[in-house]
């Protein structure tokens, strides 16, 4: 019999009354118990740490979840935010959209109030009906009253967009009016600069007319060639256009005397001053002060002799000389 299947006798003594009780154990039994506990010991001892590192990982991937699901439904509130901030700012483009094509409509309707003033019929108007019809969307009707979270923000941004477009349009066929128009009006100008048409002295009083009259010194009937606005010796005598002056000299019957050339067709001339401020090639503008009221020449007393001239013809200064507060000379 090999080694390891002999057997071992355990012999049980209890007492004097009980009999002896004799047990056999293989040797193989004896070793192997000892390993096989030390086996499950080890077993245990695994699967006690698997289960407290299990329970770590788990406690941990719950704390993550939970800091996950917290930061997740911070960003969907902000998101939340977000989007009723991007629904507030679209649906306030669209009212600036409106408040724009509103701007453009003021502005059409200021550029053919200019247009009626210089006159100026012939630049185009063609966008009056786009303008008309641009400006009636924006004006208030009523209606439901919507919640802003029940508004698509693609349907916000695409009718913001689409008023954008429209007064972006809109400006783009403005803008050659307008550029007609500033055109015109430069044009207008340089004509009202050039044009002589306000009063050359303070004083509002013709003291005689344009045309034949009885001639104040020979008391026989004249040729008036300008008309006589009574005035001070020393007043301010001004330039009633802008233009360059072609003579300032004293000479009889006229006295001291300038005259102005504004170009075009038009010519101006200023009698019995007694004193000329303006010089020969002098650049006046409308208003400027050019000399002062006198009495030299052939002359009665103080007053301004004035004379407009039209393609070398004298014509009557009334013609030409607005009312008082109408246009006024500008003094620097």
């Amino acid at each position: 019999m090999k080694k390891w299947l002999q057997s071992f006798t355990f012999v049980i003594i209890p007492n004097s009354t009980q009999s002896v009780r004799r047990f056999n154990m293989p040797r193989i039994v004896l070793f192997a118990a000892p390993i096989l506990l030390i086996i499950l010991l080890v077993s245990f001892l695994l699967l006690l740490l698997i289960i407290t590192n299990q329970t770590k990982y788990t406690n941990q991937l719950e704390t993550e979840l939970a800091a996950f699901t917290s930061t997740h439904q911070t960003q969907l509130a902000s998101k939340d935010e977000q989007i009723a901030t991007m629904k507030s700012e679209l649906l306030s483009l669209s009212e600036q959209a409106y408040e724009i094509e509103g701007k453009l409509q003021e502005i059409n309707n200021l550029e053919h109030e200019l247009k009626q003033f210089i006159n100026s019929s012939n630049i185009s108007t063609s966008i009056d009906d786009g303008m008309s019809s641009s400006a009636s969307q924006f004006e208030s009707q009523g209606g439901e009253e919507i919640p802003l979270e029940r508004i698509s923000s693609t349907a916000l941004a695409a009718n913001a967009w689409q008023k954008y477009e429209q007064a972006m349009q809109l400006a783009e066929k403005l803008q050659p009016d307008l550029e007609a128009t500033k055109t015109a009006m430069l044009e207008h100008q340089q004509l009202m600069d050039i044009t002589p048409n306000i009063w050359p002295t303070d004083s509002r009083k013709i003291t005689s007319s344009f045309g034949t009259r009885k001639d104040p010194l020979s008391r026989r009937s004249t040729y008036h060639s300008g008309v006589d606005i009574g005035a001070n010796r020393g007043d301010s005598i001004y330039a009633t256009a802008s233009g360059t002056v072609t003579v300032s000299e004293k000479a009889y019957p006229y006295g001291n005397y300038i005259e102005i050339d504004h170009g075009g067709s038009f010519r101006t001339r200023y009698l019995h001053l007694s004193k000329r401020v303006a010089e020969v090639g002098d650049k006046v503008n409308k208003g400027d002060l050019i000399g002062e009221a006198g009495s030299t020449g052939r002359s009665t007393g103080p007053h301004l002799h004035y004379e407009v001239i039209v393609d070398g013809q004298t014509v009557n200064p009334e013609l030409y000389m607005l009312e008082e507060g109408e246009l006024n000379h500008v003094q620097k």
